[in-house]
């Protein structure tokens, strides 16, 4: 599944991850995938939540609302799940980027 490639300033991050056996089948992780953090390249103490979806095998929702970011922060997501005893990891990246301002037609430009 895709991950976030960016947020804005203020923004939360959202995902899905989802787990499937040999057969391509979904499958359930041994417990909760737990994720990891850093924030342009040290560990970050932000906390991402992870949530298995009701009625479904194999499917777990993710999101991070990182704190104190700034435009051209870069953070790497590295996640970590064990399916039958055997761990499992993936790693992606995002950039935040600064609201847009102007897009309205206003005058941007003081008088």
């Amino acid at each position: 599944m895709s991950r976030p490639t960016s947020i804005k300033v203020n923004g939360t991050a959202y995902w899905t991850i989802a787990l499937y056996d040999e057969d391509g089948a979904l499958v359930d992780a041994d417990s909760t995938p737990t994720i990891a953090v850093r924030k342009n390249g040290s560990s970050a103490a932000d906390t991402a939540t992870v949530t298995k979806r009701a009625a479904t095998t194999g499917l777990y929702d993710c999101s991070l609302d990182v704190a104190g970011e700034a435009e051209g922060d870069c953070y790497s997501v590295e996640e970590t799940a064990v399916v039958s005893s055997v761990t499992y990891f993936n790693s992606f990246s995002f950039e935040v980027e600064a609201v847009e301002r102007g897009t309205n037609n206003a005058n941007t430009v003081a008088p």
